[in-house]
């Protein structure tokens, strides 16, 4: 008999098809408080053809259903299976793919807390960049309680101006935490749940810019940052800086050596209704529009 989260699995990627499985985009979309999953093969349909809603989702107490409002990061894990995510109304979650609900999910409640980016640490627990008003690199350990916000620990680990990325470099074995004008590396210790700097990079200084908003591992031991005037790249073991694209206001990145750039900017405010794609050789193309959708970042899966 096959299990049931594995016929969910077969479902989605026959939605998909053959050619669309190795297209799927994961995209927050603030409009309706969800991550959905559309493809961005050439010539797919605009179409939404998996949705994980947080208002919807059973394993969500009711009191915290609201902090998923204004969704605002999708992280695939490497095998595809669960995306991390949080909303800057405080919510933070791992949803599996195959029954589109939460693994687990925690709540920073700081007034005006705004997560912008997570990552999983390689002890199970969580860190959290949050921006507006709260400014800190926090880290949430969620195995007392995985379902139950209220009875998990949560610490300031460091004040970071601007929180906005994070990163667990596994071949380094650091923390890497992006705020307005600087980029750290940092020492992790599980016992206690704190960081200590291994490095830095005032980036506003060395790009003549500052207002970091993504930070992504390009899979080789290197960085991709975006901030106000354009996306850059990061080689910390030659301390080199290297302008990737001219572009303002990237809301996210994500690369693909044989898909290419898959690119959001703001279209209204902070939010798209499409995606843009930049292909290898350059060729640029939309997905999307999806009406009403108001995406805030997406990602390759």
């Amino acid at each position: 008999m096959m299990h049931k989260s594995n016929i969910v699995v077969t479902a989605i990627a026959a939605a998909f098809g053959a050619a669309g499985a190795d297209y799927r985009i994961v995209a927050a979309d603030q409009s309706t408080s969800s991550l959905v999953m559309v493809s961005g093969a050439p010539g797919a349909q605009a179409e939404i053809l998996w949705r994980w809603d947080s208002r919807k989702d059973s394993k969500i107490l009711p009191t915290y259903r609201n902090s998923f409002r204004n969704i605002d990061e999708c992280k695939p894990s490497a095998d595809g299976s669960e995306i991390l995510a949080n909303a800057s109304c405080g919510g933070v979650a791992a949803v599996d793919v195959a029954t589109a609900s939460v693994k687990w999910y925690a709540y920073l409640p700081e007034w005006n807390a705004g997560p912008h980016s997570l990552c999983a640490l390689p002890d199970g627990k969580v860190a959290v960049a949050n921006s507006t008003g709260v400014d800190a690199l926090q880290i949430i350990d969620v195995s007392a309680a995985p379902l139950d916000p209220a009875r998990q620990k949560v610490v300031k680990a460091m004040s970071l101006p601007g929180a906005h990325g994070v990163v667990w470099d596994a071949r380094r074995g650091s923390l890497f935490a992006l705020g307005y004008t600087n980029l750290y590396e940092l020492a992790y210790s599980s016992a206690d749940m704190s960081v200590s700097v291994k490095r830095s990079w005032d980036y506003s200084a060395k790009l003549c810019d500052q207002y970091g908003h993504d930070l992504v591992a390009d899979g080789s031991g290197g960085y991709f940052l975006t901030n106000h005037t354009a996306v850059w790249h990061l080689d910390p073991d030659a301390d080199r800086w290297t302008k990737v694209r001219d572009m303002a206001n990237v809301k996210s990145f994500s690369r693909d050596a044989k898909k290419g750039d898959l690119i959001t900017i703001a279209k209204e405010k902070w939010w798209t209704d499409e995606l843009k794609i930049i292909e290898p050789d350059g060729t640029t193309r939309v997905v999307g529009p999806f009406p009403g959708a108001r995406f805030y970042k997406a990602r390759w899966m």
